[in-house]
């Protein structure tokens, strides 16, 4: 029998299109849930089964110059979060469209949640 850990792993909306046969690439941009820390440091799980293309934040709070894990290898992007994933969510989708391939993306940007003149928006 699975452990809940393994059940959540295999439960993911990304594990089950896989699972179904669908024939769409999956992405990943920004905050994975709450998990951050499975799947960065120690690269237990460096990522999550069903995604073809994963690029989540390592930690939350910092809101510039963040690591990330980027299919399963740890990266420190320069620049505000919230623009470096949605920059590497754009050059995901021209990639993926061009391919003419069907997609499924989950983007969860990392945003100060109150204005601020600090944060470029």
């Amino acid at each position: 029998m699975d452990t809940e850990a393994e059940s959540w792993k295999n439960s993911t909306f990304a594990a089950q299109m896989k699972l179904q046969g669908l024939p769409h690439k999956t992405a990943l941009m920004g905050k994975y849930l709450n998990s951050h820390n499975q799947f960065c440091g120690n690269m237990a799980s460096p990522v999550p089964p069903g995604w073809d293309h994963f690029f989540a934040l390592c930690t939350d709070g910092a809101y510039f110059n963040q690591t990330f894990n980027v299919n399963g290898k740890e990266a420190v992007m320069d620049g505000y979060t919230t623009s470096v994933i949605g920059n590497e969510t754009l050059r995901w989708l021209q990639e993926t469209v061009q391919g003419g391939d069907p997609f499924m993306m989950y983007i969860a940007p990392h945003a100060p949640h109150i204005a601020d003149e600090v944060y470029p928006y």
